[in-house]
């Protein structure tokens, strides 16, 4: 599990990162609506933050929730390609991965845990 709590810990940076870039250049060009054109990647750095309380408490079904976001994550940033634009896409579609493996793993050893246990 740690390791998919690294990667999502990198997420929720590289979303906080990309939004204060944003907030730099809206700032700067005198955008008006700049709350309404950010409240999309805030609600996502929350629902990141949510996911990561969730699996530090080993929630089988927020792991399964954050799989599928990661799958989603995955194919959305590799769906763009190799360009300047979708670099931050693209280092978010790699951590998603990351994050994804870290949780198979975590199933996997969970389910070999309960193996050697036995039946309660």
């Amino acid at each position: 599990m740690s390791l998919t709590l690294q990667a999502l810990k990198y997420m929720i940076w590289l979303q906080v990162m990309g939004v204060s870039i944003a907030v730099f250049l809206a700032f700067i060009e005198g955008h008006q609506g700049l709350f309404w054109s950010m409240a999309p990647y805030l609600f996502i750095i929350a629902i990141l933050y949510l996911f990561s309380k969730g699996l530090r408490q080993e929630r089988t079904w927020v792991a399964a929730l954050f799989a599928l976001y990661c799958i989603f994550g995955f194919l959305s940033g590799v769906a763009y390609g190799l360009n300047v634009l979708a670099v931050l896409g693209l280092v978010d579609a790699v951590l998603s991965f990351v994050a994804l493996c870290g949780i198979v793993i975590w199933f996997r050893s969970e389910r070999k845990a309960s193996r050697i246990a036995g039946p309660a």
